[in-house]
């Protein structure tokens, strides 16, 4: 994944709320080089704030064209 993805969260997850929007952008992405696992900011349709959220939680919908 990276900055710019159309994503959506995964089914069992705590995004995965009925109140929540489906869809998000992701805004930055950083593969980290230990063991954790890759993390970014994900600006969610509709919704004003950004949430931090893990590679693990997010199902790519489509990739970006362009690099940002």
């Amino acid at each position: 994944m990276k900055a710019g993805d159309l994503v959506k969260p995964k089914w069992g997850t705590p995004l995965d709320d009925p109140e929540r929007p489906k869809l998000g952008l992701l805004m930055e992405w950083d593969v980290t080089t230990d063991q954790s696992p890759a993390a970014g900011w994900v600006k969610w349709n509709g919704e004003y704030s950004w949430d931090i959220v893990y590679e693990d939680d997010l199902e790519l919908v489509c990739e970006a064209k362009y690099e940002v």
